[in-house]
């Protein structure tokens, strides 16, 4: 069995050949945080936080490396330029146990898979998987295939409610937990069994709603990120494959095929079936420059 990093020699080799550290909570943010950091030409080296002695994965063990660096920090305030950990939000700020470290980052959105449900994400993910170039998918189509997303999340945002109940009250009766898979709160049988119990106990979820100033607008704040990238693509994938039809029957602005009647070559057509967790997959390899724009500004002053 190999052995495991010391985090001060690790920091230590880092200042020598002048590239920084970001330290991530494990495998599923080794190659995100990678990519973020190749986005924008920034050398930067990812450890996950298991990679160290006596730490282990998760956004705790992020929290145990940055806790140890916290002498190293107050010794030379340019140290935390050289190394810092980043962590998901998840719902710690209404538990008001959100850390206060130097060298910690935080996400704005409860977790980083939020960021890639973007419009920008879908224009790419249409011109994936379909024949069409982004040049010609217009907003107004991207705006379409969204609508089938935001008419179905009254029932993510009641979901999620839940779950943060749960969450923030020891004891609580729930029927949904954040451990529960994004498959799972998104399948027909399991909508139909919970989304009745949610109901009669929605006004009790709204008074709690409003006790912590949070309303629909706000469920990337409380919507487990594999939930809402889920979510998103569940419902936006029949439409994109209905686009087609819209296309030859004039309903969207048409593609170049069928705008000179090669209907059968429409640049719609979806060039394979796809598992929503492929789709996810390819989601997350695209990158909304804007939408990661607090993240880019950690990495850019590390240094």
């Amino acid at each position: 069995m190999g052995l495991k990093y010391d985090l001060f020699d690790i920091m230590a080799a880092a200042i020598m050949i002048e590239e920084p550290i970001l330290i991530v909570e494990g495998k599923d943010d080794f190659q995100i945080y990678d990519s973020l950091t190749k986005r924008i030409n920034k050398k930067v080296q990812v450890y996950q936080s298991n990679e160290f002695e006596d730490h282990y994965e998760g956004c705790n063990g992020v929290i145990t490396c940055v806790q140890k660096l916290q002498p190293k920090y107050a010794e030379r305030a340019e140290n935390v330029n050289k190394i810092i950990g980043i962590i998901d939000k998840d719902v710690r700020d209404f538990r008001q146990d959100l850390p206060t470290l130097n060298g910690l980052f935080i996400t704005r959105h409860y977790s980083i898979e939020t960021y890639f449900a973007t419009l920008n994400n879908l224009k790419q993910l249409v011109s994936s998987i379909t024949y069409n170039i982004n040049e010609e998918i217009d907003d107004e189509i991207l705006h379409l295939l969204e609508n089938s997303f935001t008419e179905s999340l009254d029932n993510l945002y009641m979901i999620s409610l839940e779950a943060l109940r749960n969450a923030c009250s020891d004891g609580y009766h729930t029927e949904v937990g954040y451990d529960f898979s994004a498959a799972r709160i998104s399948a027909l049988h399991f909508l139909d069994d919970v989304l009745p119990k949610l109901e009669s106990k929605k006004i009790d979820l709204e008074n709690f709603a409003g006790e912590l100033n949070i309303n629909l607008t706000n469920i990337k704040l409380i919507a487990k990120g594999k939930w809402y990238l889920y979510w998103y693509l569940n419902a936006i994938y029949p439409a994109i494959k209905d686009l087609k039809e819209k296309c030859r029957g004039n309903m969207i602005a048409q593609c170049r095929s069928c705008r000179v009647g090669n209907f059968q070559d429409c640049l719609y057509k979806t060039k394979s079936d796809y598992r929503i967790d492929h789709l996810i997959e390819m989601m997350m390899t695209f990158i909304d420059d804007h939408e990661c724009n607090d993240i880019f500004e950690i990495i850019n002053n590390l240094n």
